[in-house]
């Protein structure tokens, strides 16, 4: 899950939210202090259903996002990142199936079984008896 830009990448996309959780801040659970207590706390509300997703409707998203928006404005919430563009963005990329030329490599024979090539079977297809038994 993303715990650093829950509200862009999970609220925002998903329109889900976690209510109840005990810590001030959403971070990875295995981040979280060993405080026994404070563990004991947040295992007891996801066991009794305090500490739950929640799906969100299109009003309380809308309100979400007007609120982000104003905070971003207002200097209090850092704008979210954009992506970093590729460095190899309008280029072609080789695949690596070609070669050097762009064209695509020889094909390496392969060996073809023993059923189609009669003369490669290793032994008789019929053994006659050695003993004489009449």
């Amino acid at each position: 899950m993303w715990y650093s830009e829950y509200e862009e990448r999970i609220v925002q996309a998903h329109s889900i939210l976690l209510q109840g959780w005990t810590y001030p801040n959403l971070i990875n659970p295995g981040q979280l202090s060993t405080s026994l207590p404070a563990l004991r706390g947040l295992r007891d509300a996801i066991k009794d259903g305090t500490c739950k997703f929640v799906t969100l409707t299109q009003d309380e998203l809308k309100i979400r996002r007007e609120n982000i928006l104003q905070e971003i404005q207002a200097g209090s919430r850092p704008p979210t990142k954009a992506r970093a563009q590729r460095s190899d963005l309008g280029s072609k990329r080789m695949r690596s199936d070609e070669n050097d030329e762009g064209t695509a490599p020889k094909q390496k024979k392969t060996k073809c079984a023993p059923a189609q090539h009669p003369s490669l079977h290793k032994s008789a297809s019929v053994i006659e008896s050695s003993s004489d038994e009449e």
